[in-house]
């Protein structure tokens, strides 16, 4: 059987033609370790980004037990051109220590908003993203890509927040993949003297009803484009808000028939706002 996928941005719309035979095939072998959410919320993503589910352009994986998509520069720096607003940007400064080894890597990006170039700066650095002996080779034969790679998804990441949210490419978690939990026999480490409190999350997943969907608020951002956001209660009693009518759609579907919806959320102006949902 074949389905047809389509997917609207700001840029154009996506058709995205896929099987049920090859939605299986990539959940018993580039996602298998998926639960059931997880790989619809990996295979919407994909969807969203406009790559094919077998194509490896979008990765899933797991950090801490947590879904964690990875991508490719190239779907970064596409992601930012269907923007529109995208103005390119400037190829990786460095910096090196005082032996003449690689430092850090700075990226700036560049986008129109309200019809000026604006620039959106990033910096990356080895100590913080090269992973070691064991797993550094290719940092090691070529130290400047890599981690010029970083800095630049850093930089399209701050310029482009709503179309790169919770994308890394592979060269910004390398440097972490490896830990592990401390031996039960390990010397204690000294605690800190100052412990800070964690922050509260900027994003995450939720599965929950749909209470009630609000009327929508009209308005115009800055350059003059027209909205309409939709404030949407969930189970959990917040109520969010989304710009997108498709998630309106789906949660007025879940709303009916009392069935929960998978969503994904951000913060944005400390406002948690819907950035994609699907049925549970």
């Amino acid at each position: 059987m074949e389905e047809i996928q389509k997917y609207g941005n700001s840029a154009a719309e996506i058709a995205l033609k896929i099987t049920t035979e090859e939605l299986e095939v990539a959940k018993n072998s580039v996602a298998e370790d998926a639960t059931p959410a997880e790989f619809k919320l990996w295979v919407h993503d994909c969807k969203r980004s406009g790559v094919h589910p077998l194509s490896r352009l979008l990765h899933f994986t797991k950090r801490g037990g947590k879904y964690v998509p990875i991508a490719s520069i190239d779907l970064f720096r596409a992601r930012a051109d269907k923007s529109g607003d995208y103005a390119g940007n400037e190829d990786p400064t460095f910096s090196y220590k005082k032996d003449g080894t690689l430092s850090s890597a700075t990226v700036t990006v560049h986008r129109f908003i309200h019809d000026k170039a604006c620039a959106f700066t990033a910096t990356a650095r080895w100590d913080e993203y090269y992973p070691g002996e064991k797993q550094g080779h290719m940092w090691r034969k070529m130290p400047h890509v890599m981690l010029g790679k970083c800095a630049e998804a850093l930089a399209l990441r701050k310029a482009f927040p709503q179309a790169l949210h919770g994308l890394y490419v592979s060269e910004e978690l390398e440097g972490h993949q490896n830990e592990k939990p401390a031996m039960k026999n390990a010397a204690p480490q000294p605690r800190a003297q100052r412990p800070v409190p964690p922050e509260a999350p900027s994003s995450g997943n939720v599965t929950l009803h749909v209470n009630k969907i609000g009327v929508p608020h009209v308005g115009k951002f800055k350059n003059g484009k027209s909205f309409k956001k939709w404030p949407i209660e969930l189970s959990d009693g917040i109520t969010y808000g989304t710009f997108d009518e498709s998630v309106v759609d789906l949660c007025a579907g879940a709303e009916g028939n009392r069935s929960r919806v998978v969503v994904a959320w951000a913060l944005y102006s400390g406002k948690r706002q819907i950035d994609k949902a699907v049925a549970e």
